[in-house]
């Protein structure tokens, strides 16, 4: 009942709510170390956007392995 009512005030809160929602994303690379946490608006960000940071903060001389049976190329 109480979860009901919670989704009664938050869409109340309408478009302004959900706008100026946050989330932290963290990627853990495959030697054990981190990318993020990035903060990234919720509604506005876009998978693209998301990616462009990642390649961004990548870190310089680090490769990607392929993982056995992945296609050539991945």
């Amino acid at each position: 009942m109480a979860e009901k009512e919670e989704g009664k005030v938050a869409a109340e809160g309408g478009a302004e709510a959900e706008a100026d929602e946050e989330v932290e994303v963290k990627f853990r690379l495959f030697d054990g170390s981190d990318i993020g946490p990035l903060r990234c608006n919720a509604v506005t960000t876009t998978v693209a956007a998301l990616k462009d940071r990642v390649v961004a903060d990548w870190p310089k001389g680090l490769l990607l392995r392929s993982l056995p049976g992945s296609p050539p190329g991945f």
